[in-house]
């Protein structure tokens, strides 16, 4: 794996302290070790489809959907003025701490240090009050800031 902090390229493999170029005319250095959590790769961009209430993992980060607080699209069979839109309630767990945060269908919502984003949400419904809550499907991509 390569890191590159500072300017300087750090090279860790399993475990041990790469070495880092700190200029072009000087000796390769030492660098201090950096702590990445036991199992934990921290992925710039991680897309995952969650059930309502399933944890799902982005690196160092959790989140979970806690609940639908609106599901407005318009029917399959239905002619509508507007498309409508998903609103759901979610909890993000990370080293700041935990937060709760309101999505809405393909708009970006930020923590921290996170954009988190839900992309979709299925079954579409096919008729006014169609999907059950059990059948939600979301599909959450959540990238660094």
């Amino acid at each position: 794996m390569y890191v590159w902090i500072g300017g300087a390229l750090i090279v860790l493999v399993t475990g041990m302290v790469g070495y880092a170029l700190q200029h072009p005319r000087t000796a390769l250095a030492p660098v201090q070790p950096v702590e990445i959590p036991e199992g934990v790769d921290e992925v710039a961009t991680t897309t995952h489809t969650l059930l309502l209430g399933e944890m799902g993992h982005f690196g160092a980060t959790a989140l979970t959907i806690d609940s639908v607080l609106e599901d407005s699209r318009c029917p399959q069979s239905v002619q509508c003025i507007q498309a409508g839109t998903v609103r759901v309630s979610s909890t993000v767990v990370s080293g700041t701490g935990t937060s709760t945060l309101q999505l809405k269908l393909g708009e970006t919502s930020t923590t921290e240090t996170k954009n988190v984003t839900l992309v979709s949400v299925e079954p579409y419904p096919k008729a006014p009050g169609a999907v059950e809550r059990s059948q939600y499907r979301f599909t959450v991509r959540v990238e660094n800031r």
